[in-house]
């Protein structure tokens, strides 16, 4: 028999392993020949499911009579390209010749998922191992040989891969046909599973934010003398809150401490310890950078893995921010080169703290770390990104930075203010980012019972602030968990699966949203289009767009992994999802559909004319009276801001000027060449209707 085969995910993964399990290696066509192992791969998915035509040709007419349809047994093929064939032939050779193979995909559920199509569609009939590793560094291909997993133990994992790409399908194919026939006009609406529940998180946020009505709130501010020294505190109401809604009580206290002597009734000064950071996983990584650097989510885990691949960093696909405990010796060699960079005075020291070693908090991978590879020629993204990654590691081995928070309540006339100040005492690992490297302020020289004078007072007005907009970092955190409010450090919630999406399909799903018009990007910010709203709003199936309801799918694939939901009993269940909300999808959207065919479209009605009271509709080019006939001439034309970079008002603004609000707007001034927010609200002006701005004093 021939000598053992190893399927790398890509030629430059394969030509890694190669070296590093050989000590002779040649080149061959579709392979690496070498003195133990012949190690080969594939590009890509080289198989992919069947085409819904390749199951029934009258498919092919996407139309409500031909949907919604799931296949009795789910097919693949390989791709229709000479290359593919050629390197399937190659495999399939090859794997007939050894002793028993070894499937080195990435050791993630895509690479399950490659691995086992790639095995069953070439009916390879051989002892099957996995390799499973966290790093392409020679020592770590090497450590991964010498342990290899047999193939059957990843039997509940391969199953869960299955099950999620298989749901995907049937569920983004029958959506995606019916909402292209119900609201595409002849485009393309793609529909996926995480698309559209990732939709709703920024849809809700829209919401929140348009519905939002700002509350004026006043608080009083006085500036204290003591010990020659100043210092500014805030008067506290009943709750003990600084925040006041009626401005005349203020101004009585005002009146009451101007100029006042009083007495410092209480002081508290305490020690605070801030600690590093946790090591990065994919989506924090990804949001630190989109944050940071302004580079795409999908762009970030592009670099990583190009950054993975040559060895540089662990897996980047990752959920864990911690390491396993097994990991120690080679994260302390890694430590130790790094070490030498930095003076001693940075106290870069190596632990095996819980907050870094936990193998209970580790997923399928440990947390992002560089290995001990030092890297050459790294373009300038490349560059920073592991830097990024680095920086993180070390300040995790370093000590905490150490604070001084010092709280003082200050009594005039019976009037209490609070002071806090928090003063940076001992800097620790904030040495590493030179950009927070700024030394604390001097602590305030105050005591007990001393006297204290008000020396100037006033009363600031305040309006409350609506949420703020999704960008990537925090989209991306809110996918994690689910849209749920949950610590970084609590990673059990996490780990039991709920989520949308998976760290490897988060940034793909955001980009999707931008490439199909449903989402655009403000400056960093996300919000929806008129697209995407209107999907929301008008999807007629609310169980697809309820956002816990895809944390419970996620969960349950989690489950499956464990071995702990029968992945046959989830697809048939899922399956009849699919079947019963397509339907009713159809029964009603497509039913309304038919019946408004032939009869003239109904307008929508956006609220009322300040002339005449008739109702306001959207029209081609303006949203005006629906009395236009009678003579009334309201209307707010789209176009009427767009010397200031507004191509359109949109449809929620339109409504808030109608009801005499004032939305808060985004324009650009083309003499300054810069944006600027401003609100704007109509005013009559010789019998005609026009958009003023108003600015903050």
């Amino acid at each position: 028999m021939g000598k053992p085969i190893i399927i790398g995910e890509k030629p430059s993964v394969a030509k890694s392993i190669a070296y590093a399990v050989n000590s002779k290696v040649s080149r061959k066509d579709g392979y690496f020949e070498g003195d133990k192992f012949n190690v080969t791969f594939v590009f890509g998915h080289m198989y992919e499911l069947y085409d819904m035509k390749d199951y029934e040709e009258r498919l092919s007419v996407w139309s409500a009579d031909n949907y919604p349809y799931v296949p009795k047994e789910y097919k693949y093929k390989a791709r229709a390209d000479k290359g593919v064939k050629a390197q399937l032939k190659t495999i399939k050779t090859l794997a007939n010749d050894s002793d028993y193979v070894v499937v080195a995909s990435d050791a993630d559920m895509e690479g399950n998922l490659l691995g086992d199509i790639l095995i069953k569609e070439l009916k390879i009939n051989k002892p099957l191992k996995r390799l499973w590793i966290s790093s392409h560094t020679p020592e770590e291909v090497s450590k991964g040989m010498n342990n290899l997993r047999d193939y059957s133990d990843m039997h509940n994992q391969i199953q869960a891969s299955y099950c999620r790409q298989l749901l995907d399908y049937v569920l983004g194919v029958n959506l995606t046909v019916l909402t292209s026939v119900a609201y595409g006009g002849g485009k393309l609406l793609n529909r996926g599973r995480v698309i559209l529940w990732t939709l709703r998180l920024i849809y809700d946020r829209d919401m929140e934010i348009d519905n939002f009505k700002s509350v004026k709130y006043f608080e009083l501010k006085s500036i204290f003398e003591s010990n020659n020294q100043q210092y500014q505190g805030r008067l506290l109401n009943e709750d003990k809150e600084t925040r006041f809604d009626n401005r005349k009580i203020l101004e009585q206290v005002k009146a009451e401490v101007d100029g006042k002597e009083g007495v410092i009734e209480s002081l508290e000064k305490k020690k605070v310890v801030e600690n590093a950071p946790l090591l990065f996983n994919l989506n924090d990584l990804q949001g630190h950078i989109s944050s940071k650097y302004n580079i795409g989510a999908d762009k970030t885990k592009t670099i990583a893995q190009s950054l993975y691949e040559k060895g540089y960093i662990s897996y980047p696909r990752t959920a864990s921010r911690h390491l396993d405990d097994t990991q120690a010796d080679e994260i302390k060699r890694v430590l130790d080169i790094f070490i030498k960079e930095y003076p001693s005075d940075y106290n870069v020291a190596f632990n095996k703290s819980k907050r870094i070693f936990d193998s209970k908090k580790v997923d399928s991978h440990p947390a992002l770390t560089p290995t001990y590879v030092i890297p050459k020629d790294m373009g300038k993204d490349e560059a920073l990104i592991y830097n990024e990654i680095k920086l993180r590691f070390i300040s995790v081995f370093m000590p905490a930075n150490e604070y001084e928070q010092t709280t003082v309540i200050t009594n005039i006339k019976d009037h209490r203010f609070i002071t806090k100040e928090k003063i940076l005492v001992k800097k620790g690992w904030i040495k590493l980012y030179k950009e927070s490297d700024k030394e604390g302020n001097k602590p305030l020289d105050l005591k007990e019972n001393r006297l204290s004078k008000s020396i100037h007072t006033e009363i600031e007005e305040k309006d409350t602030e609506p949420p703020k907009k999704y960008n990537e970092k925090s989209l991306l955190k809110a996918m994690e968990t689910c849209g749920k409010k949950v610590d970084e450090e609590d990673v059990e919630y996490i780990l039991k699966g709920y989520s949308i999406g998976t760290a490897d399909t988060r940034a793909t799903t955001i980009k999707k949203l931008l490439d199909i018009g449903y989402i655009k990007k403000s400056g960093k910010s996300l919000e929806t289009t008129p697209l995407g709203r209107e999907i929301i709003e008008v999807f007629p199936v609310d169980e697809l767009k309820d956002i816990d309801f895809t944390g419970r799918i996620q969960k349950s694939l989690k489950d499956i992994e464990k071995g702990e939901i029968d992945p046959e009993i989830f697809m048939r269940r899922m399956e009849g999802f699919v079947f019963k909300n397509a339907e009713k999808f159809k029964v009603k959207k497509l039913n309304s559909m038919e019946g408004a065919k032939g009869s003239k479209k109904e307008k929508k009605v956006i609220g009322k004319c300040p002339d005449c009271g008739s109702d306001v509709i959207e029209g081609k080019k303006a949203y005006g009276c629906s009395n236009w006939k009678s003579g009334c001439k309201f209307a707010i034309w789209f176009n009427q801001l767009e010397n200031l970079g507004m191509k359109k008002i949109n449809l929620t603004a339109a409504k808030k000027l109608l009801n005499n609000e004032k939305p808060k707007v985004k324009l650009h001034s083309k003499k300054k060449n810069k944006d600027f927010e401003c609100n704007i609200y109509l005013e009559k002006e010789n019998e005609k209707w026009n958009i003023k701005l108003e600015f903050p004093s």
